[in-house]
């Protein structure tokens, strides 16, 4: 039983991550329309291809421009889109609910001995403690990502990070010409 909490920990950590990483062609308008979503009333990193770094809110990114608030200064800022190299966006609730998950996951295992354990001690040899331990998992570890992952998670927060891709945008200027 514990191999099955141990993997399925695993996996879910494995699956929800911290980090997302989205390659968007900054001629595409999905993608800048996506990328303009999430950075809505967001203070963000913004790397330009020279490596200067600098935080902005509301960031507009079209295929021509990229413009900002710049966080420090407060002065907006318009650079062309092609000196981009990504843009990273934290997400707070996104990494509430993260934290939230992975404290649930990792919660389940010692939730699980623990109640297997209780289960056995008040109950005769004749009693199957599985289902106890499940509900007790379930239970020991949504108490545990509540009270440690939650607060940790939302602390941290999920980045998602758009790294702006020129191969896409060369490639279909060597195909028009």
């Amino acid at each position: 039983m514990k191999n099955i909490y141990r993997l399925a920990t695993l996996l879910l950590i494995y699956a929800i991550g911290c980090t997302h990483v989205t390659m968007i062609d900054h001629d595409s308008p999905d993608a800048t329309y996506y990328v303009n979503k999430k950075a809505k009333s967001r203070t963000s990193q913004i790397q330009l291809k020279n490596n200067e770094r600098c935080l902005g809110k509301d960031i507009s990114v079209r295929p021509d421009s990229t413009s900002w608030f710049d966080a420090v200064s407060g002065i907006r800022r318009t650079v062309p889109s092609a000196e981009i190299s990504q843009i990273q966006i934290v997400d707070r609730g996104r990494g509430a609910l993260d934290g939230f998950l992975i404290g649930a996951s990792i919660g389940c295992i010692p939730g699980g001995a623990l109640w297997a354990s209780l289960a056995d001690a008040f109950c005769d040899s004749d009693c199957n403690t599985t289902g106890a331990a499940i509900v007790g998992g379930l239970v020991g570890g949504a108490a545990a990502g509540l009270v440690v992952g939650l607060p940790i998670g939302s602390a941290i927060g999920s980045k998602h990070k758009f790294v702006f891709d020129d191969r896409s945008a060369a490639s279909r200027k060597n195909k028009s010409e």
